[in-house]
């Protein structure tokens, strides 16, 4: 995305690979790993999403780690979609409307075409990107439904480990997938003296974090998300710049609301 582009000469931001998360279904903080793995900064060929999302209780956002279960499941589906997409349309190919405005050949969501554009086009070739597609449709019964229900049965994410083991360029292409999780990104109670620093910093900090890449929302009760104040101002903000997308943080179906729904061809 342009914006990436641009801020990334300037600014630096620490971003959390995404792989962290398949370590453990439970989130750890940001003072219980930092010195054990590298932090990142913005470079080419990644994808940045900064994930918002309420905090279940006082002192974890994800007490038995169903929100890294279904953040997880979501973002691999979408890149699943992204592969498929791009060997039907062919990879950079961009996408194609009528003089009205309605989509036209093969189309993914939102997150699935930025995936394509940051992600897929910088890190494939013709013939990566045709064992990608064998995966992606070995895959196909687990991301039917954006891994919604995989999410819900795979109590610390080993089922996808399996999975991701068994399909190493999906692997290796959901590597370059970069999240910004406020639990494990700034450092929590109870904090040193420079640990305080850097949490003070990192909120300050949270605005230029968003628009670095896109925002996604972990939706499971808008009604109660709304009344969050952090995540309103997230929401806010991500709405604002037009880079906001929506992952369900549940099985209930009203949850999972895309601005696009997949197309035929590709499901």
């Amino acid at each position: 995305m342009t914006r990436l582009a641009q801020v990334a000469k300037r600014d630096t931001v620490h971003i959390e690979p995404r792989a962290v998360t398949m370590k453990s279904n439970h989130l750890a903080t940001a003072s219980s790993w930092r010195g054990t793995r590298d932090w990142i900064t913005t470079v080419p060929g990644r994808y940045y999403a900064f994930i918002s999302h309420r905090w279940l209780s006082a002192g974890h956002p994800d007490p038995e780690g169903r929100q890294a279960q279904f953040a997880a499941w979501q973002l691999m589906a979408h890149l699943c979609e992204a592969i498929q997409v791009a060997q039907l349309r062919g990879l950079r190919q961009p996408r194609l409307q009528s003089l009205t405005g309605h989509s036209i050949g093969a189309q993914g969501s939102g997150l699935a075409e930025s995936i394509i554009v940051n992600v897929s086009r910088r890190a494939l070739n013709s013939d990566s990107l045709e064992s990608a597609t064998v995966e992606a449709a070995n895959s196909r019964e687990l991301t039917r439904d954006y891994g919604v229900a995989a999410a819900a049965d795979d109590q610390g994410v080993g089922k996808m480990r399996a999975v991701l083991a068994e399909h190493p360029t999906i692997a290796a292409l959901l590597a370059r997938i970069s999240i910004w999780h406020d639990y494990r990104c700034l450092p929590q109670p109870h904090r040193t003296d420079q640990e305080e620093t850097l949490s003070r910093q990192g909120l300050k900090a949270l605005n230029p974090c968003q628009l670095l890449g896109i925002t996604l929302v972990l939706l499971h009760d808008a009604e109660d998300y709304l009344t969050r104040a952090w995540c309103t101002l997230e929401g806010l903000t991500a709405d604002s710049s037009g880079s906001i997308d929506t992952l369900a943080g549940s099985q209930r179906r009203a949850s999972l609301t895309h601005g696009q729904p997949s197309p035929s061809a590709v499901r």
